[in-house]
């Protein structure tokens, strides 16, 4: 590797004064072009890494991360950032694999403190991690750094840093204690971070042996480094003891210094929430990004805003940490949750006009996720309301925000009368949830299938209509898709339905369903005797396959669907010039080679279709497809029984490859065609051929041609 670096270290100076002023794009800038002029500089890639980590680019660091590891590969640092970046994307198993490498790492070059910080990542996605666990204890009996109570912290519980949903410490916890627990333990890594960053491996000779000792050198050779670190201790020692006004100047202190820590950033927001609304807006708005703080953060900007009788953005915030927490829910109807479901339903909540309805809103979803057992209860809520006939990631939402816990029962209750069969009292209890909330959705969903399976077809299909129509001026297209869906179901000649049902499915770019509906279309105008809207169908789905390569094959089957409809009708012009579009797409197809051959046949274009099946043969047997070449022969010859230079191809073809029985059969057949139209010397030549192969009755062969005669030499 080279160390020759002319440009380097000046610029490297200004991005440095540039990070160290908080501009990091602008050191970011500084640290690319160090990077680009010297493409092998490690610490060139490492330091543009750490600038774009800075700046939230978590793709484009790990990248140089990555550029920096294998650039210097005895360096632990960029490994252990990469792992830093996986946990902060959520990617537990590479991330305790980075954490893991870089931790082996530290300890050869007897950094143990730095080894400490990644094992502590380590057990916080992982609190069972038991290699993790007894790396770290070792560590920790031989270290002669005093970390005082921030030390503690970490010894005392180092399995609440980040506990899995099934355990009994994270459910005896609110998400705002948890993340509270979250952020001191992040406090403790960041210690680490700090501490062992501001350690040089010495190497002294040993006064009797000679031989070298390593030290570390005190921390008071490093005095910024040791505020830091002692700003820290201070902050974690204030919030334990419950000091939190001290605690909150400790930490503002760090922040000021440049230390722009999701956990600092979070109990600050924590801290004034109450006293400094704005500025702990500013701080939460941040870490409602990172997964440990995202739910904590949403329910503290919620609260925020509607204590300042913020109604509409304090909805919003709300709606957003019922999202998250949802999304951590583990229940079997939830798991292929869209991303972004809850974006529509957000969006169209904030733009009531009733202010009671939404501060009803915060309170309900206050009162059911702010909870010591939230995982449960929401788990339990989404077994009640499960209806897999109609998927809807924002059900439970709906139902919180219309009437609470109360309402999700009810709609439960309506569910086990439906299955029980009593669809009277089911409807009874429908029209009382419609009552108290004329705008939910799900009951009208409800009610509608309350309706078709008493045999009110038509007012069920009215009140899918209504639904999806609602649903769609929400902008909530996935529930609106499956309400015409259940329409559609009930009534499949509904054209205008399901028309509208096909734009919303291209609305989403849902092609394949899409095109299933467009076909569906086709075959009723067809029965409707309306073959030319049928045919505008299946040039509708054909034109959306057409868009990606992905969906060549459905583009195949629609074009042969197509060909068919012109046969039918027989619009032998049509169909050939159909097929022709296939063979553009696939040359191979044996259907439509074999069709395009057999209709210019019909159409009388003989020397074309000629062309086309000698041109075909010649494709196959260049392009090594001769196994083709038989189907292809004899579909044709099926499809043209009465051109006899088809079937005397395939004979040949038999008599080629030693197929006796088959050459005789295709020769026989040749034969009674030649005798039906009265040929009896071509007829007579023909047998004479299949005498020549021997065939086991030869003799019956025989008294036919004597029948006939022999023919003039």
């Amino acid at each position: 590797m080279s160390n020759n670096y002319p440009n380097a270290p000046n610029i490297l100076q200004q991005g440095h004064a540039a990070a160290w002023s908080g501009a990091w794009e602008e050191a970011a800038g500084f640290y690319r072009q160090a990077y680009e002029n010297n493409p092998d500089h490690p610490r060139a890639a490492f330091f543009l890494a750490h600038s774009l980590l800075e700046m939230g680019d978590l793709e484009n660091s790990r990248h140089y991360y990555e550029i920096a590891a294998r650039l210097s590969p005895d360096d632990p640092f960029p490994i252990e950032k990469i792992g830093l970046i996986y946990e902060q994307q959520g990617k537990v198993a590479e991330s305790i694999q980075f954490y893991e490498n870089s931790a082996e790492l530290f300890l050869k070059k007897e950094n143990s403190l730095r080894a400490a910080g990644c094992l502590q990542h380590i057990l916080k996605q992982n609190p069972d991690h038991a290699d993790a666990r007894h790396k770290l204890t070792s560590i920790r009996h031989s270290s002669d750094l005093d970390l005082s109570e921030l030390s503690k912290l970490v010894d005392e519980q180092p399995a609440q840093t980040l506990p899995e949903p099934s355990q009994a410490a994270k459910k005896s916890q609110d998400p705002l204690e948890q993340a509270h627990e979250t952020a001191l333990a992040g406090l403790a890594a960041l210690f680490f971070e700090l501490a062992s960053s501001s350690k040089t491996k010495q190497t002294v000779p040993e006064t009797e042996t000679g031989s070298p000792k390593t030290s570390f050198r005190d921390l008071s050779e490093d005095p910024e480094c040791l505020n830091l670190l002692n700003h820290l201790n201070r902050a974690a020692d204030f919030l334990a003891r419950g000091m939190n006004d001290w605690g909150e100047i400790e930490l503002l202190a760090l922040l000021q210094a440049g230390i722009n820590n999701p956990a600092i950033l979070f109990l600050l927001g924590t801290l004034l929430s109450e006293s400094e609304p704005a500025q702990a807006l500013s701080h939460l708005k941040q870490t409602r990004a990172y997964p440990d703080y995202a739910l904590a953060s949403f329910l503290l900007i919620g609260k925020i805003y509607y204590a300042q009788a913020n109604y509409p953005q304090a909805a919003a915030a709300y709606l957003q940490a019922l999202a998250v927490a949802d999304s951590s829910t583990p229940s079997p109807d939830h798991q292929n949750k869209q991303p972004g479901a809850y974006t529509p339903l957000i969006q169209s909540y904030c733009r009531e006009t009733d202010s009671t309805f939404q501060k009803n809103l915060c309170e309900t979803i206050e009162q059911e996720i702010n909870r010591p057992d939230w995982l449960d209860h929401l788990a339990v809520l989404h077994s009640q309301i499960a209806m897999p006939q109609h998927k809807d990631d924002t059900l439970l939402a709906e139902l919180l925000a219309a009437g609470g816990s109360p309402l999700v029962q009810r709609f439960a209750e309506v569910k086990e009368l439906e299955g029980n069969d009593h669809s009277h009292s089911a409807m009874e209890e429908i029209f009382y949830m419609i009552e108290d909330g004329p705008a939910l959705l799900p009951a009208q969903l409800l009610l509608g299938e309350n309706l078709g399976k008493q045999g009110h077809t038509g007012e069920a299909v009215q009140k899918f209509k209504l639904a999806a129509k609602l649903y769609a001026l929400r902008g909530q297209t996935d529930q609106a898709v499956q309400a015409l869906e259940q329409a559609v179901l009930l009534t499949p000649l509904d054209i205008p339905t399901r028309t509208r049902l096909i734009e919303l499915l291209k609305k989403q770019s849902r092609i394949d369903q899409a095109v299933v509906h467009l076909r569906k279309l086709a075959e009723i105008h067809y029965q409707l005797a309306e073959p030319e809207k049928a045919h505008g169908n299946l040039t509708d789905a054909i034109r959306l396959t057409l868009t990606s390569p992905s969906n060549r094959v459905l583009s195949i089957e629609l074009f042969h669907q197509k060909a068919d409809l012109y046969m039918q009708d027989l619009q032998f012009q049509k169909a050939c010039q159909t097929y022709e579009q296939i063979l553009s797409l696939d040359p191979v197809n044996l259907t439509a080679n074999v069709r395009v051959a057999a209709l210019n046949y019909r159409l009388g274009n003989r020397d074309i279709a000629k062309q086309k099946m000698n041109g075909f043969l010649h494709f196959l047997i260049e392009n090594q497809k001769a196994d083709q070449i038989e189907p292809y022969l004899k579909s044709l010859s099926e499809e043209l029984p009465e051109v006899l230079e088809i079937r005397k191809q395939l004979a040949d073809w038999y008599h080629k490859h030693g197929n006796k029985a088959q050459t005789i059969e295709q020769l026989n057949m040749i034969a009674e065609q030649l005798m039906k139209k009265g040929k009896n010397e071509a007829a007579v030549i023909v047998l004479k051929t299949i005498i020549a192969l021997n065939p086991v009755d030869a003799a019956r062969y025989q008294q036919i041609i004597d029948q006939f005669g022999q023919p003039d030499e």
